[in-house]
Parts: structure tokens; C-alpha cells; sequence
């Protein structure tokens, strides 16, 4: 055991301290001790006068006394007698040129100040082997760092003590640890492609459908694992080596909500003969879409009527809830919801309708009032509305009521409004259905007895991390109202019907300054 520093050396750490010349830690590593042997010195040169070493027990028989007044432990051998002999008197403290102490003595365990250099050095070499290799580089470094070493290289060159013990054990005896690899297992595929999981759900979303019975938030797609894994390497050039199989693929789509098959209800009861034309269009038509700054898709529908009132909506909850047996609601105690969801950016926005009937007038209202007092300043660049709807009984190319409406609202704001429709049967497959089965799944279990607490669980839903925009419109709907056959054969002339699907694909252009 080595003897305490002299009286000197510890004026020089103390008077360094009170300079100014750092932290108790940086002080430390000037002068090559620990930082809480500098704090020790510091406060009992405050408290005392001075930095001097007390007596260790006093004079005790057999003790050998230092020339700095402190006694040791009296030798037990002749070889420990050689020690505390040199212990006492014959070591002195190392100092370098500047006077500052590099060690403990002269040929014991000595300390060194690593410059940035060397740091650099050691934590590059370090990062350049692996397996024993490394650790056998870190254990000699941590030598020659002499005491406390381990403790100085996991502060200044960010090594783990751990691996740093493994190495010295391994250097100590000569034997290398086997290293396990094998055990650590595989990185996911998304780990090494990171943009993997992006792709597939954009591949696939085109192509997906929601429960129609809103029981499960589970999407149902058309595409197969090979369809989807070849798809990535046509739009998206992935090699075949760098992809994992389709096993793989398979999986991830399970773990993303996707499945191959659907429940027998999901299964479109009638298939039209331009249902696949259909689609082709609708998949190229929002492709042109998120690719134009100027184009703002739209997925708009309106839900079932929302009974409010002590009724029972299925779902369960932790608290007891009594509901009715039966719905004994009142016509004014049904209220509407119509939806909007922004596909590209992940928005969505509800409007309770309060009225008695769900119209073609309510639904270009909500949509007049959407654009102009938040879409319009959100999206200036925008100059054509894309609404993917799902020819409903309201909003129908064929709805005089609707068509006039839609035209009136595109001389208001000046946009372009193109109307694409799903095919029959097939409304499913709208993006704002998925948002439907979300809140259905949020809201069940609860009692709406009131429009107020509608409107609170339809705010604290989230789609896709993001909570909805819901708003109250309290206006009454005449139903009925509708366009003679020689006003709509008026309004058809501005009409731009796409050849061979005219029913499905609609566009009326803004007009132009001399229109206006």
C-alpha cells in the first residue's frame, strides 16, 4: 500500500482549485487523482488551515512512521519490511517539468492525462477490431492508464467497464471468451430498410377495405405477399436479394393490420363490369394527386345516424354502464355525422348535423365551410379539390341537387372540383370508412345521452396519432329539393365526364375570368 502525497503536492491541488482552474473533476485530471480526493483536500484546507494528512490510529507497536508524520501498519515479514521501508522514506512523489504530479511514486501504479489526440486514437482503434480482439486493445489501454483506469476510460473514451473486465480477464489468462453472434439474432428487415413499411402500406392501402360492420379496426386487402413484394421492386426498384420473402412480407402485413381475407360480410354482394376500370383510374388519379402540390384529395362520406340517449352500442367498460334494451329515441335526439379525411396528410374533420335529414344541400355546406375557414389558408397553393366519394343517394353525379350545388360552390371559390367515385358496392374501400371503424371502436361501450358528449368522444379519438376537428352545425334540411331535367341539362354543359366511366369520374373547371 502506497503512502499519502506529500504536504506540497496537496497545497499545489488545493491553491489549483481556488484559482479557478476548474472543477473538482477537471483539477483532478491535471493532476492525475481522483475527483473526490481533490474535494476531501479542498474542504479540509478550508475547514482546517490546511490540506495535511491526518494520522492513521497513531503510534501503534510495530508502525513504521513516514517522514510526513503519518504512521503505517508495522511489517509482518521481511519482504513487507522492504516495502513499508520504502513506503516511509525511500519513494518519493513523480512530478513532471511543470511541477505537477504524475503518479503516485516513483515504480508503483502510475497515472497519465490522455490528450484529445490520443483519445481519438484509442476510441477509433477500438472501433476498428471486434470480438476478443477489441477487448484485449481496451484492457492494454486501460493498463498503461495505470489506477483507476477502468474508471478514467469509461468517462473519457466511453468504454463499458463490463466489456473492459472481459478484456483484462481475457488478457490476464491467456484465454479468449467465445463470442455468441449467432445468439443475438437477425436485424428486422425495417431496421435495415428503413423506407420498407412505407411502401408496402402506401402498395397496399389503394387496395384495402375496412370492416363494414365497424366490430374490428382490421383492414382487408386484395394483394398477396407476392403481389406486394413484387410491387416493391417494380415501383420502388428493390433488388430480390435485398428484400426478405415473402413469408416475411406476409408477416409484416399482419403486424400492420392487413389481411388477405375478409369475413364473409365484407364480401362485395355485386360486382359491376367496370368495377376494375374503376379502380385503375382511381389508383392512377391519386397517384397525379399527392404528386401536385396544387390537388387536395378529399375522402368524404357520412356515417349512420347517431342515436343519442342511454342506449346500449356494444363495447365494453371498465365501470358499470346501464343502457336500454331497445331504441326509444326520438327523431330529434338522431343526429348525422358527415366526415372528411386528407389521406396525404393525416387530417380528419366531423360535423354533426342536428337536422332531421342528411342532404345534398348539408353535405356541400359542410364542405364550403371546411375549405374556407381552414383548408383555403392551410393549402394556398391549391387549386383543385379531388373528393373521393362513394355514390351515395345524396351525392350521386346523377343528384341534380348535388350537382348544382357542387357547381355553385366551385363559381364561390374559384377551385377546380373533380368528383371520383368507388364502384358499387364497393364504398369500403374509401379511406374515411377506416376513420368510421375507429370511432365506432372508441365510442363503444359508452353512453351518448347527449350531442355534447358525442362531440367530446368524437374530439378524443385519434386516427393515425391525430385527433379530429369536430364541429356542430345546427341548421334544418328540406328534403326533396331538386333541379328540373332542362336546368340540369344546363348545367351538364360545363360538365367534363370522363369516356367510358362517366358516372364515376366528374370534373367541373373552375371558371374562367371571363366566366366569372
Amino acid at each position: 500500500m502506497a503512502g499519502p502525497y506529500p504536504l506540497d503536492f496537496r497545497n499545489k491541488v488545493v491553491e489549483a482549485y481556488e484559482m479557478g482552474h476548474g472543477s473538482f473533476e477537471a483539477v483532478g485530471i491535471q493532476f492525475g487523482i481522483g475527483e473526490a480526493t481533490v474535494n476531501r483536500w479542498v474542504s479540509r484546507a478550508r475547514k482546517e488551515g490546511s490540506a495535511a494528512p491526518r494520522p492513521m490510529g497513531g503510534a501503534r507497536r510495530g508502525a513504521v512512521e513516514t517522514p510526513e508524520g503519518e504512521y503505517l501498519e508495522g511489517p509482518r515479514s521481511e519482504q513487507d519490511a522492504a516495502t513499508r521501508s520504502d513506503v516511509a522514506g525511500d519513494r518519493e512523489p513523480s512530478v513532471d517539468g511543470a511541477g505537477n504530479a504524475t503518479g503516485r511514486a516513483v515504480g508503483g501504479p502510475t497515472t497519465r492525462t490522455l490528450s484529445e489526440l490520443e483519445k481519438e486514437a484509442y476510441v477509433e482503434g477500438a472501433k476498428a477490431l471486434k470480438g476478443s480482439a477489441r477487448r484485449l486493445f481496451m484492457a492494454r489501454i486501460v493498463k498503461s492508464l495505470g489506477r483507476g483506469g477502468q474508471r478514467r476510460a469509461e468517462r473519457e473514451l466511453g468504454w463499458t467497464r463490463a466489456t473492459i473486465r472481459k478484456g483484462v480477464a481475457e488478457l490476464e489468462t491467456g484465454v479468449p471468451f467465445e463470442d455468441d453472434f449467432s445468439g443475438r439474432g437477425r436485424k428486422k428487415s425495417e431496421e435495415i430498410l428503413p423506407l420498407l413499411l412505407d411502401h408496402i402500406r402506401e402498395i397496399v392501402d389503394s387496395q384495402s377495405q375496412t370492416d363494414p360492420t365497424f366490430r374490428t379496426t382490421r383492414l382487408f386487402t386484395r394483394l398477396s405477399a407476392r403481389a406486394v413484394r413484387e410491387a416493391l421492386i417494380d415501383r420502388f426498384e428493390y433488388t430480390d436479394e435485398e428484400l426478405p420473402a415473402e413469408d416475411t412480407i406476409g408477416r409484416k402485413l399482419n403486424e400492420m393490420g392487413y389481411r388477405l381475407r375478409a369475413v364473409r360480410k365484407s364480401q362485395p354482394k355485386k360486382k359491376v363490369p367496370e368495377t376494375d376500370a374503376i379502380f385503375d383510374q382511381l389508383k392512377m388519379t391519386h397517384a397525379q394527386a399527392a404528386a401536385d402540390e396544387e390537388v387536395l384529395r378529399i375522402s368524404n362520406d357520412a356515417k349512420a345516424r347517431v342515436h343519442l340517449g342511454p342506449l346500449s352500442r356494444g363495447g365494453k367498460a371498465r365501470v358499470a354502464v346501464n343502457a336500454q334494451d331497445h331504441d326509444f329515441v326520438k327523431a330529434e335526439d338522431k343526429v348525422h355525422l358527415d366526415g372528411f379525411y386528407l389521406p396525404d396528410h393525416g387530417q380528419t374533420f366531423f360535423f354533426f348535423l342536428t337536422s332531421p335529414h342528411l342532404t345534398s344541400d348539408a353535405i356541400v355546406d359542410c364542405l364550403e365551410q371546411l375549405w374556407t375557414e381552414t383548408l383555403r389558408p392551410r393549402f394556398p397553393k391549391v387549386k383543385k379539390l379531388l373528393l373521393d366519394l362513394d355514390n351515395g343517394p345524396e351525392n350521386s353525379s346523377r343528384r341534380t341537387q348535388f350537382m348544382n350545388r357542387i357547381v355553385e360552390f366551385v363559381r364561390k371559390t374559384g377551385i377546380t372540383v373533380e368528383l371520383a367515385y368507388y364502384p358499387p358496392y364497393h364504398s369500403k374501400y374509401n379511406p374515411i370508412e377506416r376513420v368510421w371503424g375507429v370511432l365506432e371502436q372508441h365510442w363503444n361501450g359508452s353512453l351518448l345521452d347527449t350531442l355534447d358528449t358525442a362531440v367530446r368522444f368524437a374530439e378524443s379519438m385519434t386516427y393515425k396519432g391525430v385527433h379530429p376537428v369536430v364541429q356542430v352545425v345546427k341548421k334544418a334540411y328540406q328534403k326533396g329539393v331538386a333541379l328540373t331535367k332542362k336546368a340540369m341539362r344546363e348545367l351538364e354543359r360545363g360538365f367534363e365526364r370522363l369516356d367510358g366511366l362517366e358516372k364515376y369520374f366528374v370534373t367541373i373547371p373552375a371558371p374562367t375570368s371571363g366566366e366569372a
